[in-house]
Order: C-alpha cells, then sequence, then structure tokens
C-alpha cells in the first residue's frame, strides 16, 4: 500500500463535486484546496475560522468567507464555530447560495462537526453524538476499566471545596492533584479545563473557573512524567495503531498547565511502546462494541515511572495526528476517517495501512510548539533560528542550516506562534519539549508576544 492506493479509494470525496470545508484557519486550508483540485473537485468553498498564520490559498483557487471566531480561548472559538455552522449567519447562508444556487455541495466535516447537514447541504463525515459525549472527562475511567486498562485511582466530586478536600490526602502522591472539568458546556480540550492543585491553599481559582463552567470535577494524581499520545482507527475488521508521539504539556508558574502542541521526536522504550499501542487496541475495540464507533481516536496520558497511564480520550483525531503523517504528504488522513465514519466499504487494506503509517512515522519525525497569544496579529513574519555557542537558540543571522524555524501571525485569541525544529537537525529519541521552551523564549525576545516563564515535563522513565 502505498499514498497514492488511498488518494485515489477516496477520490470519490471530491472528483465532480462542489465541496465546503470549514473548522480552521484561512492559512490552514492551503495544501488541502491544492489536493483536493487534484482529486477532481470542481469548486470549493472555504469557512475559515480567521485568517490563520502563513501561506494563503490563492485567491482563484477557492471561494471563501472569513467567519468572526475570536474569543478569549481556544476551546470558546472552537464553539463559537460550531455555533455559526449549527445556526448559519444570513451572510453566511447568501453567500453559500449564489456559490451553490442548486445546493448540490457536498460540506466534508471535521473533527469538530456534529450534524448530518449545514445550510441545507449534505455534511459528510460527521460525528455521531454518541461518540462526541464519550469525550466527557468525567466518564473516562469507567472507559479505561471497561477495556481492561491500567490507570491512576481517581474520584468524581461535585465542584465543592470540601469534597475536593476530602479527596486531596487518598490521592496526592507528593506533586499534588488534577482536577478535569466535565462536559457541561459542550467539548473541552487542549488543558484548558484542567487544574493543577498542589495543595487545598490553591483551590480558589480551580473552584471559581469550575463552578463558571461545570458541574462535577474528575480528581487524579498528578502524574510526573512525559505527556504523550497514542492515536487508533477503528477500521470494519480490526483496530489500527499507530505509534506514540509526545505531547507539549509545558509548566507555568503557580502549578499551571499550557498545551503548547505535539511532536513525534520522543521514544518510548519497545515495551512502553508496546503497551500503548495494545492500549488503543483495547479501547479502539469496546468502542466499537459500546457504540458502533468508526474512524480515528486518541489515548492522552503520562509516561510515569510506572509506566504509560492513561488520563482523558478523544473520539476524533488530534492534533498529533498531523505530526506522525509527515513523512506521508498527501495521504489524506482525514477523507479515510470520513469514509470510516460514512461505513464505507472500502478495500481499506487495514493493515498495508498500518504499516505505511507507523513505519512513515519512525522514518520521518515532526511536529513542534504552537500556542495562542493575546495581542492581535495582522500579518505573518518568520525567522529561522540557529545554534548558539552556548547551546541556545538565536536568530540565524545568515539563514546556513537553520535547526528550526519561528513564525508569528494571526490567531482567533489574537496571534500564533509556532516553532517547527527542522528535522534533519534534531535528534531522536528525546522529548523536544526542552527545545519548544527555548523557542518560545526566543519568540518573546524577538516580538515581545508575552508567553513568559515556561518549564518542560521531565523525563522519569
Amino acid at each position: 500500500m502505498d499514498v497514492e492506493y488511498y488518494r485515489e479509494l477516496t477520490r470519490y470525496q471530491f472528483e465532480g463535486r462542489k465541496v465546503i470545508l470549514s473548522g480552521a484557519p484561512l492559512a490552514g486550508f492551503t495544501s488541502f484546496v491544492k489536493t483536493a483540485r487534484e482529486l477532481g473537485a470542481t469548486d470549493l468553498f472555504l469557512l475559515a475560522s480567521g485568517v490563520g498564520t502563513g501561506e494563503l490559498p490563492a485567491a482563484d483557487s477557492a471561494d471563501w468567507l472569513v467567519l468572526d471566531t475570536r474569543a478569549a480561548s481556544m476551546i470558546e472559538s472552537f464553539r463559537i464555530m460550531e455555533r455559526l455552522l449549527r445556526d448559519p449567519t444570513q451572510e453566511m447562508v447568501e453567500r453559500l447560495n449564489r456559490w451553490d444556487p442548486e445546493r448540490r455541495a457536498v460540506m466534508l466535516a471535521g473533527p469538530f462537526f456534529y450534524q448530518d447537514s449545514m445550510a441545507g447541504r449534505l455534511v459528510y463525515g460527521w460525528r455521531r453524538p454518541e461518540w462526541l459525549a464519550l469525550e466527557d472527562k468525567i466518564i473516562v475511567d469507567e472507559i479505561w476499566d471497561s477495556a481492561g486498562v491500567a490507570r491512576a485511582p481517581s474520584v468524581v466530586t461535585p465542584v465543592e471545596r470540601r469534597a475536593i478536600e476530602r479527596a486531596l490526602p487518598g490521592l496526592d502522591r507528593g506533586a499534588g492533584i488534577v482536577l478535569t472539568g466535565d462536559a457541561r458546556d459542550g467539548f473541552n480540550g487542549g488543558a484548558e479545563y484542567v487544574r493543577w492543585v498542589a495543595d487545598p491553599g490553591d483551590l480558589k481559582e480551580p473552584l471559581e473557573f469550575f463552578g463558571r463552567h461545570c458541574d462535577r470535577v474528575r480528581i487524579m494524581p498528578f502524574l510526573e512524567g512525559i505527556p504523550c499520545s497514542i492515536h487508533g482507527f477503528v477500521f470494519p475488521e480490526t483496530v489500527v495503531t499507530l505509534r506514540p508521539c509526545e505531547l507539549m504539556t509545558l509548566r507555568r508558574p503557580g502549578h499551571r498547565l499550557k498545551y503548547c502542541g505535539a511532536a513525534s521526536y520522543w521514544d518510548p522504550t519497545e515495551s512502553d511502546r508496546d503497551v500503548m499501542r495494545s492500549v488503543a487496541g483495547r479501547v479502539g475495540e469496546h468502542l466499537r462494541q459500546r457504540v458502533d464507533y468508526r474512524g480515528a481516536f486518541t489515548v492522552d496520558g503520562v509516561m510515569t515511572e510506572e509506566g504509560f497511564l492513561p488520563t482523558e480520550l478523544n473520539t476524533r483525531a488530534g492534533a498529533a495526528v498531523g505530526t506522525l503523517l509527515a513523512g506521508l504528504p498527501g495521504l489524506g488522513i482525514g477523507s479515510i476517517n470520513r469514509a470510516l465514519i460514512e461505513g464505507e466499504q472500502l478495500k481499506y487494506m487495514a493493515d498495508g495501512f498500518e504499516r505505511l503509517t507507523v513505519e512513515a512515522a519512525d522514518r520521518q519525525r515532526g511536529g513542534g510548539g504552537w500556542t495562542v497569544v493575546e495581542d492581535e496579529v495582522e500579518s505573518t513574519s518568520m525567522v529561522l533560528l540557529a545554534r548558539a555557542e552556548a547551546g541556545n537558540l538565536t536568530v540565524s543571522s545568515d539563514n546556513d542550516d537553520p535547526v528550526a524555524s519561528l513564525s508569528l501571525g494571526p490567531g482567533e485569541q489574537g496571534g500564533f506562534v509556532r516553532f517547527t525544529p527542522n528535522a534533519r537537525a534534531t535528534p531522536v529519541g528525546l522529548s523536544i519539549a526542552p527545545l519548544v521552551v527555548e523557542g518560545f523564549r526566543v519568540a518573546d525576545e524577538q516580538w515581545n508576544v508575552g508567553l513568559g516563564e515556561l518549564a518542560p515535563a521531565p523525563t522519569v522513565r
């Protein structure tokens, strides 16, 4: 199996069709627009969640409408986009009707879309509500238990000080506890609904935050180690698992956590890698039996001193999947996922798909760090980075053999910073979180974006 096989297998989603795409900033569609045209899409309309950072699609390659999803947080931006797609504005409807007066266009669903139509047009590959419901962080430990997956102890309580204080002594392993909120107000992720509490005196802000957004919290020990993730795909006859990747969950002063991207340079031991892939396989089979699940999912967790322990389940492809497929440009993982979701009886050749993706992910590493910043940014700037004599990163003066690139551009919360290591200059095996922290330090020096003091998670195993 190769990339061309899977491109041809899912060509039907594009060929001869008018296609609507959504769920990303305009700059995030640039390569996808090129691929869609190559696969035969006749016309494209982009519902973009902002302008974004990087190269934009060519003006004659697609029609588009940039929506206003500005918000104080990433999750709220996602929720705004979800509401706009569920209940389109008059401008959205009018623009789509001019572009597609016969309403024959098909919208290809992204990971955060949960309904079968949009503005009178069919949505292909939308997530089923019973699948979405399993992403509630409060119920995940019941899923681990049902799937036979080892986990850390946990307690679910109301958002109430005494209940949380009672849980502290039984769960604190010495580094405090972690509170994770429920999905009362909708999907949450990116560590926005996660609070690290080192002692009862740290409860004021978590209680205020969860009191505004949640009814219940799940409490578990703070797990020291490398934050990491494993992807799986539920195929008709089997569950395919990819290789592990590292999650850039950095630490800020005051025991605050900040999700800042993903990368595939880090390697756990072979035995830990096997455990993570086995966990994904068992979880995927449980999802199939429980809710007839199909397509991508992720198990996030921590590589602790005692091994991998899961912390949350995402019933969708995670942001890290792109880092795992850096060596397979043009594969079209979203198209394969939509076909699985829709139950298409295609010759997926699941074993070949697994070999192709795992071998490519081991061969070509990718990913890095990215984060939003508050200040409004109007255009994209980029610098290349080199190693200084002291070993730290610095802006390259001659652009020879850069070890990384650093960009700043527009984002839904104001601005967006991306740090991308040069794969040829980045050793494999170790965590690259310290390198990401160093890259963000340069971003503060270069553009004064206010990222501040950040620290990586330590390797403990």
